[in-house]
């Protein structure tokens, strides 16, 4: 009974003897794995054109990539060794390559290339074989064909050639779609330009423009009166309704104008485009409201609480318009 414990493992080994002689050895060192456990390979078609496909009558470069999974001591190259077959199968070229000698690193990527010539469209075979560092010397040539029968140990990638009439077609498609992408872009800018001139334009066009100008003079009254006059005009082609004026003063503190000794106030005072409004206010009592305090700029205020302004008026309240007066 106890021996029936034994008979799985003697199974597994007796498995494993009859797999490694059928394979040719106790060992195959020929290759640097028939797996990705040791290495992570790739190969990239690097050609002339913009395509990425090589074309019929062009020379291509093919590049082998390896990305060590372990550390690798040895001091010898690692070999790869390939072979091109044409559309119809047969052996049209073959390259043998070595990588920088090592040691190797881990997850580093090491390169090598091989170039070669396309003569006729169709699907290409590439096979390659890996050779660890210093091995691809221990082996016939005879040896090494028999290595491209084992297909766990041979890579393989199929390259698709074109015809020239092939190349031409998708170079003129992928340019008229770059032309289509371009197109199209160009049609969205000119969109949001468009649509942005259009509201700045109406915004320029319809946006309120009011100027205000500031002077004092003479009112031919019984008795005469000199008046400071603020004088409001709309120059935009929107109206605008005025609610309040006043003058600011220097401490940033606002005398309101309420009334008027010449003419009334009328805010609301509606200003259709193109016409002015004044307001005059007596200059003696102006100067007694300021009390002293220096006056900056006179403004009027619209109905949505927005301010127009006047250039500074300090001058007109100087010493020396009061010694004029």
């Amino acid at each position: 009974m106890k021996y029936k414990l034994f008979l799985p493992l003697v199974a597994f080994l007796l498995w494993n003897a009859v797999f490694v002689f059928s394979q040719g050895g106790l060992y195959q060192p020929v290759y640097i794995d028939s797996h990705d456990f040791w290495w992570d390979s790739s190969i990239r078609v690097i050609t002339e054109s913009s395509l990425d496909l090589p074309t019929e009558g062009e020379a291509a470069i093919l590049q082998f990539e390896l990305i060590p999974a372990v550390h690798i001591l040895d001091e010898e190259s690692i070999s790869v060794y390939s072979r091109l077959y044409n559309p119809q199968g047969d052996l049209y070229a073959w390259d043998l390559q070595f990588f920088e000698k090592g040691p190797y690193a881990t997850k580093q990527k090491y390169t090598v290339s091989s170039d070669y010539y396309f003569d006729v469209p169709g699907t290409w075979e590439l096979r390659y074989i890996f050779f660890g560092p210093g091995r691809y010397g221990e082996f016939s040539q005879e040896e090494r064909n028999q290595f491209f029968l084992n297909k766990s140990i041979v890579y393989s990638k199929n390259i698709r050639v074109l015809s020239f009439y092939e190349a031409q077609s998708l170079i003129i498609s992928n340019n008229s779609l770059i032309i289509a992408k371009l197109g199209l872009l160009g049609g969205f800018v000119g969109f949001i330009f468009g649509l942005f001139g259009y509201y700045l334009i109406d915004y320029l066009k319809y946006r309120r423009k009011i100027k205000i100008n500031c002077s004092w003079g003479l009112v031919t009254y019984t008795p005469s009166k000199i008046v400071f006059t603020i004088e409001v005009i709309n120059y935009g082609r929107t109206a605008v309704t005025l609610s309040s004026a006043g003058i600011e003063l220097e401490d940033n503190k606002i005398l309101h104008i309420l009334e008027s000794e010449i003419r009334p106030l009328e805010f609301p005072k509606e200003l259709p485009p193109g016409k002015s409004y004044s307001i005059h206010k007596e200059y003696d009592n102006l100067k007694n409201s300021l009390k002293d305090k220096n006056p900056k700029r006179a403004f009027v205020r619209d109905q949505t609480n927005k301010k127009y302004y006047s250039k500074n008026i300090r001058r007109f309240f100087s010493e020396e318009v009061k010694q004029e007066h």
